[in-house]
This record gives C-alpha cells, sequence and structure tokens, in this order.
C-alpha cells in the first residue's frame, strides 16, 4: 500500500519432457540440455497511480536453438513493487509474484 511504483518481468524457460527410469526408480530428463536455457525481460519502474493500456513485453528464444518436441517453452509474468526514494526504486521484499501464463 506504500509502494509508488511496479516493475514487471517477463521470463522463457524451457522444460525438457521426463522419463521413468525403472532400474533406478528415478525421472531422468530426456533432454537435459534443454532445460538450462532461458531469457527474461523487465519494464521500467511504472508509477502506481496511473493507469496503464498498453505494454510490451517481448522474449526472443536464443537464433540457433532447435527445440525438440519433448521439450515445453514455458512463459511467466512477475511483479515487483517499489518505492522511489531520492530518484532510486527499491524493491520490496514481499509482496512478489511470480504465475506461469503459458505452456507452449
Amino acid at each position: 500500500k506504500n509502494a509508488t511504483h511496479y516493475q514487471l518481468t517477463a521470463a522463457l524457460s524451457s522444460v525438457s519432457a521426463y522419463q521413468w527410469q525403472p532400474n533406478t526408480n528415478t525421472y531422468t530428463a530426456v533432454n537435459p540440455e534443454q532445460n538450462a536455457f532461458g531469457t527474461t525481460t523487465q519494464t521500467q519502474p511504472i508509477v502506481c497511480k496511473i493507469p496503464q493500456t498498453n505494454l510490451n513485453l517481448q522474449l526472443q528464444l536464443p537464433n540457433n536453438t532447435n527445440i525438440p518436441s519433448t521439450t515445453a517453452i514455458t512463459i511467466w509474468l512477475g511483479i515487483t513493487y517499489l518505492k522511489e526514494q531520492n530518484n532510486t526504486h527499491t524493491p520490496y521484499k514481499t509482496p512478489k509474484a511470480m504465475q506461469c501464463i503459458a505452456i507452449i
């Protein structure tokens, strides 16, 4: 309730499918190297009291990434509340939130 600004974060990550290994009673990644890449982008701090109608966050996959069909892409959207003091935006430790908004 004391926040002056907020900042949106968009994140993209990949998750390999997993396969059950009965000999070891564990799941292992089908494409473990695909669990390692991702990207994020953030807005500039946005004033809380001004309604926003046209925010745009763009995420780009690395150009050289071949994504196997056994790998899912997850897209996340998060928010952090900030307080502006002395021309500096300091994030509140809570509340923050991030939610998966798409799985492709």
